[in-house]
């Protein structure tokens, strides 16, 4: 299995959780791992991100889909 060219850092403070996303938002982009954690707020910050792909979009939605769902 290829590894992800996106990045992906979370930190966690005060009911907030930001999530920093970087390189390539493809169909190898994992977002469960970070998604679906217990916060009141998330920010997403997506500055350093060089490419959306369509599949990207679509496992990024079904990702939200699925952890909007559990909770």
């Amino acid at each position: 299995m290829s590894r992800s060219p996106c990045r992906i850092v979370e930190q966690s403070f005060a009911g907030c959780t930001l999530i920093q996303i970087s390189g390539e938002i493809n169909e190898t982009a994992d977002f469960g791992q970070v998604l679906g954690k217990n916060s009141r707020a998330i920010e997403l910050d997506l500055g350093d991100v060089r490419r959306i792909n369509s599949i990207g979009v679509r496992e990024w939605v079904n990702d939200l889909e699925a952890n909007l769902l559990l909770h």
